[in-house]
């Protein structure tokens, strides 16, 4: 065989060899990564809407709680609730508010005199609103005294006021 034929081929093959190994090879990681980092962004993507979706439903649930740190939205919330039932509000009065684990605690005192069925329909009411939470902390019932068979009762009824877990931004 001719020496240069041979040697021909053999560059040919070397040449072929550092092709392969120096273009197609490291074109071939260069794909993998790609695709490495493109699945790291969908991941990231992912689990910014999973963050954007709770703080969502969080904030949804926060709007359940007083909207300001006072007691006057959750006072007004029992006002109507009594007027749907027919319930009259004798004395109706801001407690103590207090702080508890980076919460306030929002509580109102209040006075009804009703028959018992309409403080069991006004509670059912309370414990289902659907603008607050609120919880019933205290329950006194009288004896029934009035011929018409109303009982006097004083409650104090809480909520809590959650700040809002993103200030806005201006």
């Amino acid at each position: 065989m001719n020496p240069a034929l041979i040697s021909g081929i053999i560059v040919l093959a070397l040449a072929a060899r550092v092709g392969y190994v120096n273009i197609y090879l490291s074109g071939q990681e260069e794909v993998r990564h790609v695709r490495e980092e493109q699945h790291r962004l969908e991941e990231f993507q992912n689990l910014r809407l999973q963050v954007a979706s709770a703080l969502d439903r969080a904030e949804h649930l926060r709007t359940k709680f007083g909207q300001k740190a006072e007691p006057d939205g959750l006072m007004q919330e029992v006002d109507r609730l009594a007027q749907k039932v027919g319930v009259q509000l004798g004395r109706i009065g801001p407690e103590q508010t207090r702080e508890a684990s980076g919460f306030l605690y929002l509580a109102i005192s209040l006075e009804v005199t009703c028959t018992y069925h309409e403080l069991g329909r006004f509670l059912s009411e309370i414990e289902s609103s659907d603008t607050f939470f609120i919880r019933v902390d205290e329950l006194d019932v009288s004896r029934i005294v009035d011929p018409q068979g109303l009982a006097a009762t004083k409650l104090v009824l809480s909520t809590l006021y959650v700040p809002p877990l993103l200030e806005p931004q201006g």
